[in-house]
Order: structure tokens, then sequence, then C-alpha cells
């Protein structure tokens, strides 16, 4: 059986830009796509895991701002050599990882939205992190 401990956390990147394409005048909506992918390395008893977001994009008029993101996330892990451990260890990785440093994710697009003081606070919807992450094929 494999099992993972959440151990820490720290921001490696968060970027804030406005969209020099973005008319709050004119747009009648606000578009704001979200592009995540995760990195996942191992080094003895400690897993890295490299949760990156990519929000907002410059060509979309209708989206005020671009984030970008990167949390670095360090995790204990316990796992058997067997073949079932390992792939039960990857999922853990790749699904409940990520369910764990989302809201931080979360939290820092939130913040960074609202100090620019020039839009409301922005704060990202829940998702399925099972469904994201298969779609993404972490």
């Amino acid at each position: 059986m494999a099992n993972i401990k959440f151990a820490d956390y720290f921001v490696d990147k968060m970027i804030y830009q406005e969209n020099p394409n973005y008319d709050l005048e004119s747009s009648k909506s606000l578009e704001v796509s979200l592009s995540p992918t995760v990195d996942i390395a191992f080094d003895d008893d400690l897993v890295l895991v490299i949760f990156s977001v990519e929000i907002g994009d410059f060509d979309n008029d209708d989206c005020p701002f671009v984030i970008d993101i990167e949390l670095k996330a360090f995790f204990e892990f316990d796992v058997t050599d067997d073949p079932k451990d390992v792939q039960q260890l990857h999922d853990l990785l790749s699904q409940n990882a990520v369910a764990i440093l989302y809201p931080y994710i979360r939290s820092l697009v939130s913040d960074l939205t609202l100090r620019s003081n020039k839009f409301p606070a922005y704060v990202l919807p829940t998702i399925n992190v099972v469904k994201l992450m298969a779609s993404r094929c972490v």
C-alpha cells in the first residue's frame, strides 16, 4: 500500500499582468482560462510536486489579466516495491497532491487579483481534480 504525507510547500513563481487588450467598457463577459500542469520528481524519501497554473490569455479581449503561478510542494511517501503500490503512489500524487495544493493556488489568485485594485477578486472555481488530471493525462 502506498501512502503520502504533505510536508511543506513554497511559491516559486507568482506573476500577475494586466491584459492590455482588455477593455473594461466594451467587455460583456469575463473569460479566464485555466491551464494547469504537474511535474513529479522522486528523491530518496521525498517527492517534489511542481504544480504550475497559467490563468488567462493575452489574445483574449475578454480576459482582464494573465497570471502564472508555480508551487513546489514536498510530500513524504511510503511504498513497497509491488508494481501495484508504485502505480497507487503515482495516482495519489497526481490526484491527491493536486487536490491538496489547489486551494493554495485559489487563494493566491484571489489575493493577486484583489490587490490589483482594478478588478474584483477573481476566485477560481472548485474543480474535480481526478477529472482534470485525467483530461491532462498527467
